[in-house]
C-alpha cells in the first residue's frame, strides 16, 4: 500500500523558506534592539501579524518586507538581497532536476567563483 505524503515537494520548499524569512526577520529586529511591541508599533503593525511572521507562520506583503528591511539599514538590505539570491538559485536546481535537463542544454548560470571575483 503507498501511503500519499502529506507535504508535496514544493510545500516542503514553501516551508523551508518561510521558516527562513521568519528567522531573518526576528535577527534583524533584535540585532536593531527592538522588541516585538515596538518594532510593531514603529512599522504601524498588528503585533500578532509580526509574530506570526517570525515564527514562519505566514510572511508579510512583498511592500512590508521592504519597508522593514530598508528601515533596519544597509546591512539588513545587503542579507536580505543574499537570501533571495539562495531562494532563486534552489528553485533553479530544483527546476532542472525536476525536468532532467541534460547538462549541454541548461541555461548559463553565473558560479559562486564568478560571483566572488
Amino acid at each position: 500500500m503507498n501511503l500519499v505524503p502529506l507535504v508535496r515537494k514544493n510545500e516542503l520548499v514553501e516551508t523551508s523558506i518561510k521558516r527562513r524569512v521568519a528567522q531573518f526577520l526576528r535577527q534583524e529586529r533584535e540585532v536593531k534592539g527592538l522588541t516585538l511591541q515596538k518594532a510593531a508599533e514603529r512599522f504601524q503593525l498588528n503585533v500578532q501579524d509580526m509574530w506570526l511572521w517570525e515564527v514562519g507562520y505566514c510572511t508579510p506583503q512583498c511592500q512590508v518586507f521592504f519597508h522593514m528591511v530598508r528601515d533596519y539599514g544597509d546591512a539588513a538590505t545587503d542579507r536580505a538581497a543574499t537570501l533571495d539570491l539562495q531562494f532563486q538559485l534552489e528553485k533553479y536546481h530544483r527546476l532542472l532536476k525536476e525536468a532532467q535537463i541534460p547538462i549541454h542544454r541548461r541555461p548559463a548560470m553565473i558560479s559562486r567563483y564568478a560571483m566572488a571575483a
